[in-house]
């Protein structure tokens, strides 16, 4: 028997990325559901405890604007599961300002774990 794939999803205190971490679990991954403030985890824990997943889900602390945090975040994951076998990149970084008005360092500066970044995290 093949063990479960790890997935690592991003932005799963609430919305899309807590659906798609309890989706995940459902279908049988292995879910590392992260988010910035692990102290904002009890609606994914309640909603993991209902769908019967919550042995699935794995909840850490990454925040997408912080390097420090995603490789830490990341080497913790290859430590425990061996790598991963798919990202959710569901984070997102807000901006107020017109395009005209702003510049795109802001964005460049977000960190969110890119294909790039995450390759070297993969399971082989």
């Amino acid at each position: 028997m093949t063990s479960p794939k790890t997935v690592l999803i991003t932005g799963t205190s609430s919305g899309i990325g807590l659906a798609a971490a309890v989706g995940a679990a459902r279908a049988g991954w292995t879910t590392i559901a992260t988010m910035r403030d692990t102290r904002k985890a009890d609606a994914l824990r309640k909603a993991a405890a209902e769908a019967d997943v919550a042995d699935r889900i794995q909840v850490k602390r990454l925040d997408v604007t912080d390097p420090e945090s995603i490789a830490a975040c990341l080497h913790e994951v290859v430590a425990e599961y061996g790598g991963l076998d798919a990202l959710i990149n569901n984070a997102g970084a807000a901006q107020v300002g017109t395009i005209e008005q702003s510049s795109l360092d802001p964005a460049r500066r977000t960190g969110a774990p890119s294909r790039r970044r995450c390759r070297s995290w993969r399971r082989r």
